[in-house]
C-alpha cells in the first residue's frame, strides 16, 4: 500500500488540509492501510468493521474548533455550547421508500405495515378511513420531531442558543416556545457570511501512474477462509443478537455507575440506566428481567472482592493509551489498594471470554507504572459475566 504515501506526497494533500487534527487523521488511515496488501481487502475491512475505534476519525480538539453535527449525530456527545437551527420550512425529499410499521401495545408483535414510495404519500390522507396510515405517520413524525428536540436541547454542559427560522401555524413548537418568541426576549436581523481572503493553495501538478497487479496471485486459501468467516459471522446482525448487544449494554452502563455497590448507589444507578434505555424495552422487561433485583444481587453476591470498599481508588471506563498501537483502550474497572500496593483490573463480557484483552489491559497498566516510578504493585484480572 506504498501507493497511498505517494499519492498524499505528489498531490500535495498536506497542504490543502493541514489542519491538526486533519494531518492527525492522513497519517492514522496512512498507519492503518499499512496493514493490508491490496486495496480491495482494505476496503472489505472497513465495509465490515467501520464502527472500530481504530477507524473513527480524530476529532478537532482545537478551542477554536466548531462541530456541524444532525441531530442523530450528537446522540450521547455534549459540548460546551450548543447552536440549534430550528426549521419547519425545509423540504421532505420524495425519493425513496418509507416503511411504515404499526407495534401492538407493548412493542412485542406487529399488528400492521405498509410499504410506499415516498412521492405517493401525498394520498394516503384519501384512504385513511381503510388504512389510518396518514394519521400514524403524523403521530410518529410529530414523536420523532419531540425526541430530535429532546436531543438537541440536553446536547449543551454550558450555553444554548436557538434559532427559530419558520414554525407552521399548527407546529407543536409554537406552544412550546410561545413564551420566549417575544420581543422582549429576541432580536432579529440577517446572518451574514463573514468574507476573508484565503491562501490559494499551489497549483497540484499532474502525474501519470499506473498500477500493476499482474503480481497479484489469488490464494485458495485466503478465499476459503474468508468464505467460512462470511458464514460464521452471517448471523451478526439478527434481532436476537442485537437484543443480546443491549442488555449487555444496559448491564455495563448500570455497572459503570456502581462504585462499592451500596443501596444508594444501586438505586442511583439504576433510575440512570432506565432514564437512558427506557425506549429500547418495555418498563416491565426493562425492570423485571433485564436488571431484576435478582441479577443484580447475584453479581454483587459473587463478586464481594470487586465491589467493596476497601479499595482506595476505584475507576470506572478507565483509559489508557497504546503507543506501540496508537489507540486508546478503556478498561472497564480499575481498582487500587495504596496500603497493600494491589491493583484490580476487570472487564465486563456478555457471553466471548477474552484472556488476551486483560493480558493486554494488564501489559498496559504494568508500562504505565514504570512510567510514573509506580513500583512493587501486584496487578489481578478478572472477568465477569453480565
Amino acid at each position: 500500500m506504498d501507493i497511498v504515501l505517494d499519492i498524499i506526497r505528489e498531490f500535495g494533500i498536506i497542504k490543502v488540509y493541514n489542519k491538526e487534527n486533519e494531518i492527525k487523521n492522513i497519517y492514522k488511515f496512512v498507519n492503518v492501510a499499512k496493514n493490508f496488501e491490496n486495496i480491495k481487502e482494505f476496503l472489505e475491512e472497513i465495509k465490515e468493521n467501520s464502527q472500530k475505534d481504530t477507524y473513527k476519525q480524530i476529532v478537532s480538539q482545537e478551542e477554536s474548533s466548531v462541530s456541524l453535527l444532525t441531530i442523530h449525530k450528537s446522540k450521547g456527545l455534549e459540548y460546551n455550547t450548543v447552536f440549534y437551527i430550528l426549521d419547519e420550512d425545509k423540504k421532505k425529499s420524495d425519493k425513496g421508500l418509507n416503511f411504515n410499521i404499526k407495534f401492538d401495545e407493548k412493542y412485542l408483535g406487529i399488528e400492521d405495515y405498509l410499504i410506499c414510495a415516498k412521492k405517493y404519500e401525498k394520498f394516503l390522507p384519501y384512504i385513511n378511513e381503510i388504512f389510518n396510515f396518514y394519521t400514524f405517520n403524523e403521530a410518529r413524525e410529530l414523536e420523532e420531531e419531540v425526541n430530535n428536540l429532546y436531543v438537541a436541547l440536553t446536547r449543551p454542559k454550558g450555553n444554548l442558543f436557538i434559532f427559530i427560522n419558520h414554525l407552521k401555524d399548527e407546529s407543536i413548537f409554537k406552544k412550546i416556545f410561545s413564551d420566549y418568541i417575544k420581543e422582549l426576549y429576541s432580536e432579529f436581523g440577517e446572518l451574514k457570511k463573514y468574507e476573508y481572503e484565503k491562501e490559494i493553495p499551489e497549483k497540484i501538478k499532474d502525474i501519470d501512474f499506473k498500477l500493476d497487479l499482474t503480481t497479484l496471485e489469488k490464494s485458495q486459501e485466503k478465499l476459503d477462509e474468508n468464505i467460512e468467516k462470511i458464514k460464521k459471522d452471517s448471523h451478526k446482525y439478527s434481532l436476537e443478537l442485537e437484543e443480546k448487544r443491549n442488555i449487555g449494554n444496559i448491564f455495563h452502563y448500570f455497572l459503570e455507575n456502581i462504585k462499592c455497590g451500596s443501596k444508594e448507589e444501586i438505586e442511583f444507578a439504576k433510575n440512570k440506566t432506565f432514564s437512558k434505555y427506557g425506549a429500547l424495552f418495555e418498563k416491565d422487561k426493562l425492570k423485571e428481567e433485564i436488571l431484576s433485583d435478582e441479577k443484580i444481587e447475584k453479581i454483587f453476591k459473587d463478586n464481594p472482592d470487586v465491589f467493596s470498599d476497601k479499595w482506595d481508588i476505584i475507576y470506572n471506563e478507565y483509559s489508557i493509551y497504546s503507543e506501540k498501537e496508537g489507540r486508546l483502550y478503556r478498561i472497564d474497572r480499575l481498582m487500587i489498594d495504596k496500603s497493600k500496593k494491589e491493583i484490580y483490573i476487570v472487564d465486563y463480557k456478555t457471553g466471548t471470554y477474552e484472556e488476551e484483552q486483560l493480558e493486554t489491559y494488564k501489559s498496559l497498566v504494568e508500562a504505565e507504572l514504570e512510567r510514573i516510578n509506580g513500583k512493587n504493585y501486584s496487578i489481578k484480572t478478572k472477568y465477569i459475566e453480565i
